[in-house]
Formats: C-alpha cells, sequence, structure tokens
C-alpha cells in the first residue's frame, strides 16, 4: 500500500477536479484508486496517453496538473 505525502497530493488534487477519492488521508486505498480511474478514463479521450489502470504513472500526473482541470 503506498502512502506519504505524494499521495496526499493526488488525494487533494482529484477532490478539487470532481473526483472524490474519499477522506484525504495519505493513503492510496480503493476509493483513491477508484477515483484515479475515472479520471483516466473520462480525461484519456481528451488528453490522449492516459491508461485506465488505477495507477498514477506520468501521464495521469501530467494529467492531474493539466490547465484544463482548473
Amino acid at each position: 500500500m503506498m502512502v506519504g505525502t505524494d499521495v496526499e497530493n493526488v488525494q487533494t488534487r482529484l477532490a478539487y477536479i470532481g473526483f472524490d477519492p474519499g477522506t484525504i488521508n495519505s493513503v492510496y486505498n480503493k476509493q483513491t484508486e477508484d477515483a484515479v480511474k475515472k479520471l483516466q478514463k473520462y480525461w484519456g479521450l481528451y488528453l490522449g496517453g492516459l491508461t485506465y489502470d488505477g495507477i498514477v504513472g506520468n501521464n495521469t500526473k501530467k494529467a492531474l496538473r493539466h490547465l484544463l482541470m482548473d
């Protein structure tokens, strides 16, 4: 299980852009993974290069920071 500040940052950003990661608690749990998958599924069509896997890899990190998200 992944934990820490990076996970908290992902959870905070997901919540900000409307993908509910559950409680922001720095733990990459099932609810956070589901929120990442929803982001990947929805924005993958527009941004391309997002694999629907629930993993916050380089392309998903870029998507989380994309200007469209603000």
